[in-house]
């Protein structure tokens, strides 16, 4: 959990330095769709945590479960984590995905945290929609003798929203043997493409670090069996 909070407040604050440099101020948003009682919500909005003045990152936090709702709700009045960061849900995974692209929330991250189950929820994401928004900068002109000219022109300029980065846990065999490794991140690749239902969609001869998909082990979870 703690590793992947990180990562997510550390490209949050890459996005924030490289928005000031052209003066516009950018937030970070999140929506963890099976949020349970708020492991990943609550450091992420937390008004104790050491990023909260230095990013901005709101959480749309979703749960099904209304005992884990009730406790995700104590643990954010606890943590302090305030309405204008952290948003809650009562609501299906699947309800909650399509309500954010149906509200044209510019979500960053997604986060899908039912193991045993996660990849299948990713049916939600057909049909995604990706938004377009146009917005309009003023183009002054200035005279010959260096006065501003008071007839500015307007132009349009088109702003497409990017794709958001999933993050699916789920459970997979454990690998002995590099063989192994690449044998079990094929069948993960494989199930979320069907739940995707776009076989070869996540293939990619990219390097890790530039891929629309990768795996990592995020722990030991028994004798057979990774996360």
């Amino acid at each position: 959990h703690a590793r992947l909070v990180q990562q997510i407040v550390q490209d949050a604050m890459k996005s924030s330095d490289a928005n000031h440099s052209i003066n516009t101020n950018k937030e970070c948003i999140v929506a963890d769709a099976m949020a349970g009682v708020g492991p990943f919500a609550i450091p992420l909005t937390s008004a104790n945590a050491s990023h909260f003045r230095k990013v901005r990152v709101v959480c749309h936090a979703n749960d099904l479960n209304p005992v884990s709702y009730r406790y995700l709700q104590t643990n954010a009045k606890r943590n302090k984590c305030f309405s204008d960061r952290l948003r809650m849900y009562n609501l299906d995974a699947r309800h909650f995905i399509q309500k954010m692209n149906e509200q044209e929330v510019d979500v960053d991250h997604f986060i899908m945290n039912l193991p045993q189950l996660a990849p299948e929820f990713l049916d939600a994401f057909r049909g995604w929609r990706f938004h377009h928004s146009s917005e309009e900068e003023e183009d002054g002109k200035n005279n010959d003798d260096g006065t501003d000219d008071n007839t500015n022109t307007k132009k349009k300029k088109e702003k497409t929203k990017k794709r958001p980065t999933i993050h699916v846990h789920c459970f997979g065999e454990k690998a002995r043997t590099p063989e192994d490794t690449s044998r079990v991140e094929c069948q993960v690749r494989q199930r979320c493409e069907a739940a995707l239902g776009s076989p070869n969609c996540l293939s990619s001869e990219k390097e890790e670090e530039d891929a629309e998909f990768s795996v990592r082990v995020v722990r030991d979870v028994g004798p057979r069996k990774n996360m």
